[in-house]
């Protein structure tokens, strides 16, 4: 991802070149934040003194024949997904002619980006979700991306997203899960969907992690996917949603991959999904062990 601010001096700005019809600048203020204007050749009546945004600062300020809205990025280090928001911004700006309301809606899509600014700044992004994390994008880089392309096996990770299963293909699902070499061969369900779909299969990948200086951390396979596809920005938005931290690398753990597992998750393997659970009973979470599902392994699997 191309960094926009990057070079630029304190107290500057540089035009945006986009298809909109506002004056929109990439900026670095007094104080060498990172920063995005939108800057309106016309007094704008409102009341609205900007947003309250963990992890942004708005601000707006008006004269008799302007109105400038700013967002400042606090920290910046986290200028990949501030840089997700400018984009999207952009985007509306792109399309939205109706210039009385155009801050109303910057600041509504704004509030859309909330709660993935918390996911970055305040949830804790530790080894069960870099694991987590870890085992879907090997599927994607190493597996999906050789069968399908890059482009639809990113198209098809739905995992960030929370969906039912991590991926969701044509024909069928994809469903994957980490465990430490050392422990147990047992993994975690934590939903009654996560292993029921109406698609003809549904595979579970189980991948046994272990810790190793010569193994990969996430940083590293989420450069080596940036590097193979087109829609940088879809991608780093699934991270996001995910939990990934760009700006903080120190805790990331390097994994090396000793054994990946593919089963047939048909009738018989055992799970617990919602056709069979009392209406009364609102969440499920259980263990199953892989090894007592030998007779469920496959060599490949298709998608």
């Amino acid at each position: 991802m191309i960094n926009p601010w990057q070079d630029m001096q304190n107290n500057t700005k540089r035009r945006v070149y986009s298809n909109s019809s506002y004056n929109i600048f990439w900026i670095v203020d007094l104080n060498g934040r990172y920063a995005f204007g939108i800057e309106l050749d016309f007094y704008l009546k409102t009341n609205r003194k900007g947003i309250k945004f963990n992890g942004l600062t708005t601000l707006i300020k008006k004269s008799e024949n302007t109105t400038n809205f700013y967002i400042a990025l606090n920290d910046n280090s986290n200028w990949q997904l501030f840089k997700l928001v400018c984009d999207d911004i952009i985007l509306l700006l792109n399309t939205h002619k109706n210039n009385k309301n155009v801050i109303d809606n910057v600041e509504t899509r704004l509030l859309k980006w909330r709660k993935i600014f918390v996911l970055n700044i305040d949830d804790d992004f530790g080894i069960e979700k870099q694991m987590g994390l870890f085992g879907e994008l090997s599927f994607l880089n190493d597996i999906a991306s050789s069968q399908v392309g890059f482009e639809q096996a990113l198209d098809s990770w739905v995992g960030a997203s929370f969906d039912k299963q991590d991926f969701i293909f044509n024909d069928c699902a994809v469903e994957i899960k980490t465990y430490k070499t050392s422990r147990p061969q047992n993994i975690t369900i934590s939903s009654a969907y996560q292993l029921y779909t109406n698609k003809e299969k549904l595979y579970l990948v189980a991948y046994a992690l272990s810790a190793s200086n010569q193994g990969f951390s996430v940083k590293d396979i989420v450069e080596s996917v940036e590097a193979k596809i087109t829609d940088i920005e879809a991608f780093y938005k699934k991270l996001f949603l995910y939990g990934y931290k760009a700006n903080d690398q120190s805790n990331l753990q390097k994994f090396k991959i000793d054994k990946i597992l593919f089963f047939n998750v048909n009738d018989k393997f055992p799970k617990i999904v919602t056709t069979d659970i009392d209406h009364r009973i609102c969440d499920v979470k259980y263990t199953i062990n892989l090894l007592k599902c030998n007779e469920f392994l496959l060599d490949q699997i298709k998608l």
